[in-house]
């Protein structure tokens, strides 16, 4: 079960500011995530509060199905099951050369065909990410810049943690201190690419 306390930064310069503060207090990584989202054409992965996600970073690839099971004020629930694919075989996919259905484990597959019956998964959209994860006391933060296409970018601060209230005392004291402008985020990114690219 993966459980994330998101929030949204409003602004670059608030989004340069809280990377500032964090990196003083943790190492950091910085990684580019390119992600490509699957659904059928009338959604109906959406419509299931499911997301299936290749995820190209490092010349690897990561392919997610998640399963939203709540969302509560920026806090959100779900159970993913993820499968690694060779990069060469999800080119292909991207392609049309093969189909994602086809190369997805057996668990898996059988929860995205109970889903979508006969309907076909074709791939609606990307965004790009550029990551930037640090670990502070006991906690992930992960700085988040997407590029979602036709100029939209957004930034995020995402914290996993079980500990819903303990991550969200943080992220306010850490806001507070720099004055950060910034809103709950309610939205995963597959969300917002719809929304921004009206599709």
């Amino acid at each position: 079960m993966e459980k994330e306390l998101k929030y949204k930064i409003l602004n670059e310069d608030d989004y340069i500011d809280v990377f500032d503060a964090l990196k003083k207090k943790s190492r950091f990584t910085v990684s580019i995530q390119e992600n490509h989202y699957y659904d059928t054409e009338n959604m109906l992965l959406l419509m299931n509060n499911s997301i299936l996600r290749g995820r190209i970073e490092q010349e690897k690839v990561l392919i997610t199905f998640k399963k939203q099971k709540d969302v509560n004020d920026g806090y959100f629930v779900s159970e993913e099951i993820e499968e690694i694919c060779n990069l060469g075989t999800f080119q292909k996919i991207l392609t049309g050369e093969k189909y994602i259905l086809d190369i997805l484990g057996s668990e898996c597959g059988k929860i995205i065909e109970n889903i979508i019956g006969n309907s076909k998964l074709i791939l609606i959209g990307k965004s790009e990410t550029e990551r930037r994860t640090f670990y502070y006391e006991d906690m992930k933060f992960e700085l988040d810049k997407t590029n979602f296409g036709k100029g939209f970018i957004d930034y995020e601060i995402e914290v996993e943690s079980g500990n819903e209230k303990e991550a969200r005392n943080k992220l306010n004291a850490l806001f507070k201190e720099l004055k950060v402008q910034y809103q709950i985020q309610e939205k995963t990114k597959y969300q917002r690419l719809l929304e921004l690219n009206k599709i």
